[in-house]
């Protein structure tokens, strides 16, 4: 029962973080990833929704979705079956890109755009390309881990 909820958590988790990000992705950076200027890209980042979503959403989804990943690739390096190889793989993703958001994602948002006055134009507009860039392919791995966990329950609780 408990195996169930931790993987169930997870999948819905993700969907939601998943969801959020596709949304973030294709709304919210082409408002203010075009011509970043030093002086203006902390504004535009608040008019665009980013700069609440990065108070007021992502802090609350992204540890959750951390935690019930580290959580679940122990629980699926302790089962045993068919699924136990797809739901170790989503969950080293699911932490694999935590990692990624943690480590470079969130410091150069708060870092480096919320500071944006202080950089050189030329390099600010590299590092938005970059950084915009670099997320929208958060996406992709966030739906293939959690391909892989519906996967996994369907073949371990539905049958398939």
């Amino acid at each position: 029962m408990f195996d169930e909820a931790i993987l169930l958590s997870l999948a819905a988790i993700l969907g939601i973080q998943m969801g959020g990000g596709a949304y973030e992705a294709l709304v919210i950076y082409p408002l203010w990833r075009q011509d970043p200027q030093p002086e203006t890209l902390v504004s535009k980042i608040k008019a665009s929704g980013q700069y609440n979503a990065g108070r007021r959403f992502w802090p609350f989804v992204s540890p959750i979705v951390f935690i019930l990943g580290v959580v679940n690739l122990i629980v699926a390096w302790r089962r045993t079956g068919d699924a136990q190889t797809l739901w170790v793989v989503a969950s080293a993703l699911v932490i694999l890109e935590s990692l990624f958001t943690y480590g470079y994602f969130a410091p150069v948002m708060v870092f480096r755009f919320y500071r944006a006055e202080k950089i050189p134009a030329k390099a600010l507009k590299k590092s938005v390309r970059t950084w915009t860039t670099l997320s929208g392919l958060r996406v992709p791995i966030a739906l293939a881990a959690w391909a892989m966990l519906v996967m996994v329950i369907g073949r371990n609780y539905c049958g398939f």
